[in-house]
């Protein structure tokens, strides 16, 4: 144990501990349930992650603030950590930035796809244009362009105010108009830009609108207004309905049996055109409408938060559902001091979001109890921490948001291979899987195979078959050292890339097997066998054999190894045999 350089004792009381380096400034600001446990944690001879020993060395006084309970803490950390912004507090990022759906103020609006700045005000697409209809580019005669004075309106769209020659005003829009969302962005753009522009026949031209129709019109996707072949009014109908829908006042199933009332008249009238393009239409948003996962008794307001901690960073995702359907998406990446990193993401997350009625965690944080009445608090009102359930829409929610963080973190590596990492402690994704397995048929053709596996695939180019020099009889332990041995000897001499990972056939035996040829040779390597009876996992620094669940992608993984070597394995000794009868029978 380090000294902890402060100047009085550290009571077991709940409070706020403040690190300052040798100039005097904040570096951390943390809170503990017990004051003395939480500040000698860190000055522990253990190993730490990367952050942590950084921070450690340079702490040059530990100061405190002893309060009366827990959530007390919680409230006074988050006040002094406004106030300091210390350097090795969490910081959240978000790494994606959201999706707005901008319906514009024109005479015939358009729906476009729009984000906010660093500033946070929503931005249009360059060229969307409002009442005007003109761009800096083609600016009706007597308009100078440097006379534009920037004005913002109501929705947080920005505009100019130019003057003409006849001192009257023309409003220029860069994005005014009505602000929906936000979306998560890839369902943003295919809710906005596939589903109910098609649906309601909203253009998609600039402005101002081109004197004849395009594409989308023969294509049925637009109405046509440029060529006044819908009336304003019809169009805005079309335009009311998509805010509704966005804004969730209208239910999407309202539209849909409109739609298919009017689908139906069309079609008695003999109007068959028309019958056909609102079956397309009611096709798009009975799409979008399957699309969300959400519950039966759709119409709540919930946050879905997950985190996957590795080795003191950790990734988030944090979803919301409004009315019923997934809103919003927001992902987090940040390197973390405390062991409990999602007590305090969800700090910092909800000091800038709304707190919901109920919130579901992939695991309980720290001090959940306080934290909880710490969110009520903020809140206004009830605010629920809970674990998501194991099964049910919230649990697909749940599984669906881990499967999103580790298709990340996999960097394009199969999805098992990064639940294998996490199932068996790995220092990285096991990209390349070598699995050894001893075969012999009645004591003779004494022989072992190494089939490769990248990627969680088979790779047969890399397969090794081994025939057995130093063992006589049956000795599968001795047989596993001798190959796995070669194989790596003939590596490390030639300079050859080595796996990720080692596997064996067999349980305990099999594993000092392999092991003892890997010390041998000097190599570290992560080293696991595979037992077939009970599929049971050992491990070098596993107390007991691992057993996972038989759904289990990652047991999946090492199964197909395992019986690939097998397989390999047999084949090879029934070659050998047929062989060697042919040469008897010569």
């Amino acid at each position: 144990m380090q000294n902890i350089p402060c100047s009085r004792p550290i009571p077991h009381e709940p409070g706020v501990y403040i690190y300052k380096d040798a100039a005097g400034e904040i570096i951390y600001i943390g809170k503990a349930k017990d004051l003395k446990k939480r500040v000698s944690s860190y000055f522990a001879k253990k190993k730490r992650w990367d952050k942590v020993a950084a921070l450690v060395k340079k702490i040059a006084s530990v100061d405190f603030v002893v309060v009366d309970s827990e959530e007390e803490a919680i409230l006074l950390e988050s006040n002094m950590i406004k106030e300091h912004y210390p350097k090795y507090n969490v910081s959240l990022r978000d790494n994606s930035p959201l999706t707005y759906a901008l319906i514009t103020n024109e005479q015939f609006p358009r729906l476009l796809i729009v984000r906010k700045d660093r500033q946070g005000k929503i931005r249009a697409p360059a060229g969307t244009l409002g009442k005007a209809g003109w761009n800096g580019k083609n600016a009706p005669k007597g308009v100078k362009r440097e006379e534009g004075e920037k004005r913002e309106d109501a929705g947080g769209g920005e505009y100019e105010e130019w003057k003409n020659s006849a001192g009257g005003k023309i409003r220029k829009d860069a994005g005014a108009g009505k602000v929906f969302g936000p979306f998560m962005s890839g369902s943003g753009k295919s809710l906005v830009m596939g589903i109910l522009r098609k649906a309601f026949k909203i253009r998609t031209c600039g402005s101002p609108m081109p004197k004849k129709v395009c594409l989308q019109f023969h294509l049925g996707n637009c109405a046509g207004p440029c060529e006044g072949k819908v009336w304003r009014e019809e169009y805005m109908q079309g335009v009311g309905k998509v805010a509704q829908i966005l804004s969730n006042k209208a239910n999407v199933g309202k539209y849909l049996d409109e739609m298919e009332e009017e689908m139906r008249k069309a079609a008695e009238k003999k109007n068959f055109e028309k019958a056909m393009q609102i079956r397309n239409a009611w096709r798009a948003l009975a799409g979008m409408a399957g699309r969300a996962k959400v519950d039966d008794t759709a119409d709540k307001d919930e946050d879905y938060i997950v985190i996957i901690e590795d080795e003191g960073k950790a990734r988030v995702q944090a979803w919301k559902m409004l009315h019923g359907v997934i809103r919003d998406r927001q992902k987090y990446e940040f390197e973390y001091v405390l062991e409990d990193a999602l007590s305090e993401f969800l700090q910092r997350y909800y000091e800038k979001h709304p707190v919901p009625r109920n919130i579901f965690v992939n695991k309980m944080p720290e001090g959940a109890g306080a934290l909880e009445a710490h969110l009520s608090r903020v809140r206004g009102g009830a605010a629920h921490l809970q674990k998501f359930p194991s099964r049910g829409s919230r649990a697909e929610i749940g599984a669906l948001i881990e499967k999103n963080i580790l298709l990340e973190k996999s960097g394009g590596a199969d999805l098992a291979l990064v639940r294998l990492q996490r199932e068996l402690n790995l220092p990285k994704i096991p990209y390349v899987i070598e699995c050894f397995d001893v075969s012999n048929l009645r004591n003779e053709n004494l022989v072992a195979s190494m089939v490769q596996f990248v990627n969680a695939a088979p790779k047969k180019s890399e397969y090794r078959k081994f025939k057995i020099r130093t063992v006589e009889g049956q000795d599968d332990f001795a047989s596993m050292r001798e190959a796995v041995f070669r194989r790596y000897r003939r590596l490390r001499d030639e300079g050859g890339a080595m796996p990720d990972m080692v596997l064996v056939d067999g349980g305990l035996g099999q594993l000092h097997a392999a092991k003892n040829a890997l010390e041998q040779l000097d190599l570290q390597l992560p080293l696991f066998s595979l037992a077939k009876k009970e599929e049971e996992i050992y491990g070098e620094e596993f107390l007991a054999p691992l057993r996972l669940a038989k759904n289990n992608e990652a047991l999946h993984v090492l199964q197909r190894a395992r019986d690939e070597a097998h397989r390999f394995a047999i084949n090879y000794g029934r070659k050998l045999k047929r062989k060697r009868n042919i040469e008897k029978a010569k």
